[in-house]
């Protein structure tokens, strides 16, 4: 029963590079994927109408990759996808990049006064 428990619950977030626990795991699992489901959800919006979102998706799926390289867990995956130098120009890339402020969509918003009370809250809770 034990090995069953443990393939279930531990051998994925165990297998990896640098292996997490079960909930370090599970909360940035469910964190990344919920913010990936809105920001999914702004590209059907923003394929509807191009005015609203640009470059939302497309910035979430960078950052969520930027996490994903920097996170040094799926360097074989990696390497089955991507190959070796484009690997080491994006880990040079990444550790040598200072964040931007506020998202470019985010500013536009802004100047339209389209976030209402969002306009005036903290740049980088609005940049997440």
């Amino acid at each position: 029963m034990n090995k069953l428990w443990y393939r279930i619950f531990l051998k994925h977030p165990h297998s990896t590079d640098n292996p997490q626990g079960y909930w370090s795991h599970g909360i940035f699992s469910i964190k990344n994927s919920l913010k990936g489901l809105w920001y999914m959800m702004a590209g059907v919006i923003h394929g509807l109408i191009p005015y609203f979102f640009p470059f939302s998706t497309s910035s979430y799926l960078i950052r969520s990759f930027k996490t994903l390289v920097k996170s040094e867990r799926h360097k074989d995956e990696l390497r089955q996808i991507i190959d070796e130098d484009t690997l080491a120009q994006l880990r040079e890339e990444i550790s040598t990049k200072v964040p931007l402020g506020l998202h470019p969509d985010l500013d536009q918003l802004r100047e339209s006064n389209l976030l209402g009370p969002w306009a005036h809250r903290n740049k980088n809770h609005l940049n997440d």
